[in-house]
Formats: C-alpha cells, sequence, structure tokens
C-alpha cells in the first residue's frame, strides 16, 4: 500500500488533476501572498511559487510527514524561497 505521500504525487492524479489548469482559474497576480492551507507534499504549491515570483507562498499543513516530503521536493527542485510551517488547529 503506498504512502500518503505517495498517493498525493502519484502521475494518475497528475494526469487528472493539472495543478496549472486548476490555478489558471484563481485571479492570482506574480505579486501575490498565498497560503498553501493543507500543502500536503506540495501539489499546489510549488506550481504557485513559480508563479508567484514577487510574493511569498507560504505552506502550512499539521503533518510533518507531508512538510518532511515537501521541504525534500522543494530542496531537490529549487524554484525560489518557500515558507513551510507546521500548524495546529483547535476547532471548538
Amino acid at each position: 500500500m503506498p504512502s500518503s505521500v505517495e498517493r498525493l504525487l502519484r502521475p494518475e492524479r497528475t494526469a487528472m488533476l493539472d495543478t496549472f489548469r486548476v490555478l489558471s482559474h484563481c485571479p492570482l497576480t506574480p505579486r501575490d501572498n498565498v497560503a498553501d492551507i493543507g500543502c500536503g507534499p506540495g501539489y499546489f504549491t510549488l506550481p504557485l511559487a513559480k508563479f508567484v515570483i514577487n510574493g511569498k507562498v507560504i505552506a502550512l499543513d499539521t503533518s510533518d510527514e507531508m512538510l518532511e516530503a515537501l521541504s525534500l521536493i522543494h530542496i531537490s527542485e529549487p524554484t525560489r524561497p518557500l515558507y513551510i510551517s507546521y500548524a495546529v488547529f483547535c476547532l471548538k
């Protein structure tokens, strides 16, 4: 059984869910600051970082596994500075 990271980054998902096509429907400019909440291993985070060249991309997730995967992918495919943070949410 594949890990959560492997499932989120599998080629079949890429074929069905084109990140650039999805992001083209978002009203973003290269100067925007964007928070990817629940970023996982960076499926949308890294394409965002390539587009938002004069802004910031903040990657938030509650899973250490996902943030570690994102960090490793970002190191191997550097785009630009990325702000990666662990987030804990308390819901009442």
